[in-house]
């Protein structure tokens, strides 16, 4: 799955989509507003990456390096500096792709997470505490059912959450080794997890997580002096769960760019 085309004014009336080709393989895709008085009519030229990568998508092996802001070197290091201001202001879309994506590889032991006194174990956090004792920044973490949650938070107090739904959260419940990516989009301003191998889509008999994603709201700064990002326990401890590898990005990350960095 990988969002083409999106609109935010949900009440002028989107109408269905139409793909275009060309024979020099170029794709366009369409798009109609229905109500009036703003009917109107556009069409889209698609990135070329877009569809590279979506080609790729049943081979690609490979990590991506492009716009690492942190990288946890397989557990080797627990705290990483970052420059400050690297993580997005959601109120502006500067690039293309612009937004975060937050990764993790985790060691669990199921007994041990259900027996787990806290609610809640941090995976990944760069986050900075405010002279007034507030958080600014962005943290994934796990609750004791298998549940992974990014947070962000920014410098007026306005946050923004999203939960792996159940049928990704009983996955990553389970014995042995996982990998867990959330992706905050700047377009569209909308989350997506991603669980082993997997884009998690809510399932198909859950009507509470009907599509897996979830649109954010209003959210501005959630970098502003935030230095630096840690990960949780490099080793199984009481709470039954490794961070064995993690790494945070400047950007959206596609779907297939996902799918390797699992496999690798």
């Amino acid at each position: 799955l990988r969002l083409a085309l999106y609109e935010r004014v949900h009440s002028r009336g989107h109408g269905y989509p139409d793909l275009v080709t060309t024979s020099t393989g170029d794709v366009y895709i369409t798009e109609a507003f229905k109500s009036t008085p703003y009917a109107e009519g556009r069409t889209h030229h698609i990135n070329p990456r877009l569809l590279e990568l979506l080609y790729q998508q049943h081979t690609i092996h490979t990590v991506t390096t492009d716009a690492i802001l942190a990288d946890f070197l397989q557990g080797v290091r627990t705290h990483v500096n970052i420059t400050k201001g690297s993580l997005p202001n959601f109120l502006k879309y500067p690039s293309d792709r612009y937004g975060l994506t937050i990764e993790a590889q985790v060691r669990i032991i199921s007994e041990k997470l259900l027996q787990k006194d806290e609610g809640v174990t941090v995976l990944v956090d760069a986050s900075n505490k405010a002279k007034d004792g507030s958080t600014v920044g962005v943290t994934l973490q796990m609750y004791t059912n298998g549940t992974v949650e990014i947070l962000m938070r920014d410098a007026e107090g306005y946050h923004a959450s999203h939960h792996t739904d159940p049928v990704c959260s009983a996955r990553l419940a389970q014995d042995g080794t996982h990998y867990v990516a959330a992706v905050a989009d700047a377009g569209p301003d909308m989350f997506m997890f991603f669980v082993d191998g997997h884009l998690c889509d809510g399932g198909y008999e859950n009507k509470g997580w009907p599509n897996g994603w979830k649109l954010f709201g209003y959210i501005t700064d959630v970098g502003s002096g935030v230095e630096e990002a840690t990960i949780g326990s490099s080793s199984v401890d009481a709470s039954g769960v490794e961070v064995t590898s993690a790494r945070i990005y400047g950007r959206a990350l596609y779907t297939t760019e996902l799918v390797g960095n699992w496999r690798a």
